[in-house]
């Protein structure tokens, strides 16, 4: 299975998407701010709908111009056992902890590892890419590895 990852950074684009590629915040945060009207696009309302070219339309956010972020950020985690995989501020043992504090807001974990699992987690703010990783209509294949560190005894044993 393979995703065309290529994507023009200046294609109009709805003004959701508009607002997650400048890293605005969360999907629910920009309803928000959308619902407030604190976002403008040529100096006029907006709707969740409106269509934004990023070459020709001026995007404000409380006054302040908006801008595509001009990097993606992909990182590898490897998620230690007792670590949730969460990026709530606040829970001492979570993946939030382990990252800088500039990506708290942006930056999400692709997929969960249960609270004792340790291994690779991939964390970024690529929301097309998280899309195609967890979405299952993607039907992206995916392979576990487990070890087990002991075994029960079998009902045979007994």
């Amino acid at each position: 299975c393979s995703f065309d990852m290529k994507r023009n950074r200046q294609a109009p684009r709805r003004l959701d998407k508009f607002l997650a590629d400048a890293s605005v915040g969360p999907r629910n945060l920009v309803l928000q701010l959308v619902a407030e009207d604190r976002v403008r696009v040529n100096g006029e309302g907006a709707t969740l709908n409106t269509i934004v070219d990023p070459e020709r339309d001026r995007v404000c956010l409380n006054g302040e111009r908006l801008a595509l972020k001009d990097r993606t950020v992909y990182a590898l985690l490897n998620k230690p056992m007792a670590c949730t995989t969460t990026m709530a501020v606040g829970p001492e043992h979570s993946v939030a902890a382990l990252l800088p504090s500039e990506w708290l807001g942006l930056a999400r974990p692709v997929g969960r590892l249960d609270r004792e699992t340790t291994g690779g987690i991939l964390i970024t703010d690529d929301g097309d890419l998280q899309v195609m990783m967890t979405q299952p209509d993607f039907k992206l294949w995916k392979t576990y590895v487990a070890c087990l560190l002991y075994t029960s005894p079998s009902p045979r044993d007994s």
